[in-house]
Parts: structure tokens; sequence; C-alpha cells
């Protein structure tokens, strides 16, 4: 059960980080549709020097200490525990 739980949330924080504005993930890609077209240009030419940037930032934070990428993943796993607990509280007698 353990193992099950650990996988879910390493599943969660490979998507929150997936999910990052930044151009070589797919959250740029999301964040392109809304930009001017300028700006969007700009960022697809520059994608490799903003990603290598990136991806220091998140690993000098990730030395640090800080773990953004954490603690916007952890209430998104306990809200997922919450609403797969539901129907075990159901069936078990009561909310």
């Amino acid at each position: 059960m353990d193992f099950f739980i650990q996988l879910s949330f390493l599943n969660i924080l490979l998507m929150v980080f997936n999910l990052f504005p930044v151009p070589p993930l797919d959250g740029s890609r999301v964040l392109d549709i809304f930009l001017p077209t300028r700006i969007s240009l700009y960022l697809s030419q520059n994608e490799r020097a903003i990603g290598i940037g990136f991806m220091m930032v998140i690993v000098v934070l990730g030395f640090m200490g800080i773990s953004f990428i954490q603690w916007v993943a952890t209430p998104i796993f306990s809200g997922m525990l919450t609403l797969l607990s539901i129907p075990f509280q159901l069936l078990l007698g009561g909310l």
C-alpha cells in the first residue's frame, strides 16, 4: 500500500513539474496560447536558454531545501486521497 501511495505522489510531483510555464515543458505550450505573438516568438527562440536556467534554479533551490514543487503537489495529493477515501467511508458507515 505504501508503495502505491509513494508512486501516486511521485506522479503528482511530475505532473506539477511538467505544468511549469517554462519552454521545454508542457506548461509553456498552454501559456503560449495566452501570450502576445511577440513574447511567444521570443520564448520559442530562446527556449533552450530559458529551460537550462529554470533547471539550474530548481536544482539550487533543491539543494537549499526549498521545494516549490512539493509545496504545490502536497495539497493536490491530499485532496486526491480525500476524494478516493469517500466511497470507502460510505461503505463503512458514514462520513
